[in-house]
C-alpha cells in the first residue's frame, strides 16, 4: 500500500485509484429489461451478485391488466430516471434528448389512462380523474402502496 505524505497525521494509506471512462451513448435495454436490471444501459450493467431479480408478473405476462398497467408505468419511469442521469452529464446528446420527450410523453399517456380506468397515481393525474367525478377523489381506492394492486 501507498503511504500518504500529505496526511497530517501520518497513517493515512492509498487503497486505490479509479478512473471512470465517461460513457458513451449505446444500445439500450427495453424498458422491462431495463426496470430488473438496474439501468436502461447494457453497458454499465455489472453483476456482483447472481440474484434472481424480482420483476413484476408483467416480465411473463401473468398478471391483471391493472397491474399491467402499473408495471409499464413503473419500467417508462425507471428508463426516465436512467436517462435524466445520462443527460446530466451529456446534456447536448440529441438522441438522448429525443428518447427522453417521447418517454416523457408515453408516462403521461399511462398516467392519464391508468387514472381514467383505476385511480391516478400521481399528483399530475388527479385532474383528470376529478373533472368526471366532480369532486377530490385521491383518497377513493386503494393506492399501490396501500396494497391497491389487482
Amino acid at each position: 500500500m501507498y503511504q500518504d505524505k500529505s496526511c497530517p497525521c501520518g497513517q493515512c494509506q492509498k487503497l486505490a485509484m479509479a478512473t471512470v471512462p465517461y460513457q458513451r451513448w449505446g444500445e439500450l435495454y427495453d424498458w422491462k429489461t431495463a426496470l430488473c436490471n438496474g439501468t436502461i444501459f447494457p453497458d454499465l450493467n455489472f453483476e456482483f451478485f447472481a440474484a434472481k431479480n424480482m420483476c413484476c408478473s408483467f416480465m411473463n405476462g401473468n398478471c391483471s391488466r391493472r397491474e399491467a398497467m402499473r408495471c409499464e408505468i413503473d419500467a417508462i419511469s425507471f428508463a426516465l430516471n436512467d436517462l435524466t442521469l445520462y443527460l446530466d452529464t451529456h446534456g447536448d446528446d440529441k438522441q438522448a434528448m429525443i428518447l427522453f420527450g417521447k418517454l416523457k410523453e408515453r408516462r403521461c399517456e399511462l398516467l392519464s389512462e391508468y387514472a381514467s380506468c383505476f385511480s391516478p397515481l400521481t399528483i399530475d393525474s388527479i385532474e383528470d380523474v376529478d373533472s368526471r367525478d366532480g369532486y377530490f377523489s385521491w383518497n377513493e381506492t386503494q393506492l399501490p402502496w396501500e396494497g391497491g394492486v389487482c
